[in-house]
C-alpha cells in the first residue's frame, strides 16, 4: 500500500510541470490577438490608417533621413551618398510612377523591401513600427509635391 501512496504522490509531482506548460501555453493563446500580426491586414490598397497626414509626414522626415536618404537622398531623388556603390539604382521616389502608388502598396514595399532575380534591390526596412512605416509614406508622398 505505501509503494501505490508513494507512486501516486511522484505522479502528481512529474504532472506538475506538464499542467504549469499547458496553462502557460493557454495564457498565451488566449493573450494572442485575433489580428495578424505585421503586415498580414495590410493589402496594397490599404489607405493610410493615420489621420493627420501632415503631422505624419512630419515624423517621417526624421526617419527618412535614418533609413532612406543615404541611398534614395534627402529629396528622394535616388540620388543618395550610397547610391553609386549600389547594383541597383536606387528609385526616384518622387517621380509620378511613385505618387501613383497606393499607400498599403509603398507601406509593403517598406516592409518587405523589393527583390529582384533573387536578390534584394531594396531591403526591407528594419527596426521601426507599422506607425512608423505610415509616417514614411506620408513623408515620401509629400516629395511628390516639390
Amino acid at each position: 500500500m505505501r509503494n501505490n501512496l508513494c507512486e501516486g504522490r511522484a505522479l502528481r509531482r512529474r504532472g506538475k510541470p506538464a499542467a504549469t506548460f499547458l496553462l502557460f501555453a493557454l495564457f498565451l493563446a488566449a493573450c494572442s490577438s485575433s489580428q495578424p500580426a505585421g503586415n498580414e491586414s495590410v493589402t496594397k490598397e490599404t489607405r493610410s490608417p493615420l489621420a493627420d497626414q501632415t503631422a505624419a509626414a512630419a515624423a517621417g522626415k526624421p526617419l527618412f533621413a535614418t533609413h532612406c536618404a543615404s541611398c534614395h537622398g534627402n529629396e528622394g531623388k535616388g540620388d543618395g551618398i550610397a547610391a553609386a556603390s549600389l547594383p541597383a539604382t536606387p528609385s526616384d521616389l518622387s517621380s509620378a510612377a511613385v505618387a501613383s502608388q497606393a499607400d498599403g502598396a509603398l507601406f509593403l514595399l517598406l516592409k518587405d523591401g523589393k527583390m529582384v532575380n533573387g536578390k534584394f534591390t531594396m531591403p526591407p526596412t528594419k527596426r521601426v513600427t507599422d506607425e512608423q512605416l505610415w509616417q514614411l509614406v506620408a513623408h515620401v508622398r509629400t516629395l511628390a509635391a516639390r
